[in-house]
């Protein structure tokens, strides 16, 4: 049977590992990306959708100040989004808006909040806004 014990020992070995992996998800501002942004993996130089969304809450998830990589996320994709609402699933450097994809509008909302949380961005009271409590530990 799993103990506690051998699931904190678990968790700081995948942080640690992970942890490592850092900076190869980092990228600064470059071309069509005028804000630092998150790559899934050393290999790729485009800001996708969902791949840079979890790599972003794992980062606040160790370090709050790693909310600006969602912020700018959040940031970069706004600025590819059409009159229409039509916002690309992913960013290449080199040529903008990656046509083929739409499907980035339900974690626009949650990436912005979770950034707004982890760098302590909300105004007046928000005592009805539940965070995770991962966030909420840090």
């Amino acid at each position: 049977m799993t103990t506690p014990s051998d699931l904190d020992k678990l968790s700081a070995e995948a942080r640690e590992r992970i942890g490592a992996l850092r900076s190869r998800v980092i990228r600064r501002a470059n071309g069509a990306l005028p804000y630092d942004y998150i790559v899934p993996s050393g290999v790729y130089e485009e800001q996708w959708d969902w791949d840079a969304f979890f790599v972003g809450l794992h980062l606040i998830s160790v370090d709050r100040a790693d909310g600006i990589y969602l912020k700018n996320w959040c940031l970069n994709f706004l600025g590819h989004t059409e009159p229409d609402g039509q916002t690309p699933g992913g960013i290449r450097p080199w040529a903008g808006r990656d046509a083929r994809l739409y499907h980035i509008k339900p974690l626009m909302g949650q990436a912005a909040f979770y950034a707004s949380l982890a760098l302590g961005h909300f105004a007046g009271s928000h005592k009805h806004i539940s965070p995770s409590p991962r966030l909420d530990q840090a």
